[in-house]
């Protein structure tokens, strides 16, 4: 996911997944950078990436001291290569 948006950093789909990969990784301070990118790259017309946003601050403001070990999310695929977390 790194080699595709450092081969076209406005590409949104790539700023996206990678948040997700992210996400799931438990770096959620960079999962939420690359999701505000993908959402200002999208002028927010992207439901599914402000909804991936979202997820992302809340994880961070609720985790803003400890981070935990394991979270639970459903990824659900949106098609052309678009993906939306959800917490459980």
């Amino acid at each position: 996911m790194q080699t595709a948006v450092e081969r076209d950093p406005d590409f949104v789909p790539a700023w996206n997944n990678l948040g997700v990969v992210q996400l799931n990784r438990g770096n959620f301070i960079d999962a939420r950078a690359s999701f505000q990118r993908a959402f200002a790259l999208d002028n927010g017309d992207s439901e599914e990436i402000r909804q991936n946003l979202l997820l992302a601050i809340q994880i961070n403001d609720l985790n803003s001291a400890e981070i935990p070990e394991y979270a639970d999310f459903l990824l659900v695929r949106r098609g052309n290569g678009r993906y939306l977390l959800l917490g459980q």
